[in-house]
């Protein structure tokens, strides 16, 4: 796959219908028609400038991913836990082929431009890819499906 640009969704509101679905492709049980969220809704919120929520959205030819920096996720455990990466989204096509990576290191970035010595994230599916960029799992949580997920932690 050719080099990834990642900018900014605020910078990018062409993409944002793109990234809506990219959310209810990956998440259908939840923005999904008869899940809770919205997925339209959600890509406004990360796109409103500075932030947070700050979203940002990987270029092909297309939208080809999307990734948010929040000051709060599930799985926090401590007020002082924070910056949070959320949402990490690649389309089936385009995975293992370094988007996700470049995605992440955007929200890493972008944590360090808030000033923050750490970043976190809970996942179920990234472990991996985190783990290769320098992260470190932290504890279990379990949500309230009884589902467990990892916490991971990156310093900066």
């Amino acid at each position: 796959m050719p080099s990834v640009k990642v900018l900014t969704l605020s910078a990018a509101p062409e993409t944002h219908g793109a990234v809506a679905d990219i959310l209810r492709q990956t998440w259908p049980g939840y923005y999904g028609p008869d899940g809770p969220g919205d997925a339209a809704a959600d890509v406004a919120a990360r796109s409103g400038g500075a932030g947070p929520p700050v979203g940002f959205v990987a270029m092909g030819p297309a939208p080809i991913g999307t990734v948010t920096v929040n000051t709060a996720s599930f799985g926090v455990s401590d007020a002082g836990e924070g910056p949070w990466l959320m949402g990490l989204a690649v389309v089936p096509e385009a995975r293992n082929a370094g988007v996700g990576s470049a995605l992440v290191a955007a929200a890493e970035d972008h944590a360090r431009q808030m000033r923050a010595s750490c970043i976190y994230s809970t996942t179920r599916s990234a472990a991996g890819l985190l783990q290769r960029r320098g992260w470190a799992e932290q504890r279990d949580v379990t949500d309230r499906d009884g589902v467990v997920w990892q916490v991971y932690r990156k310093v900066l």
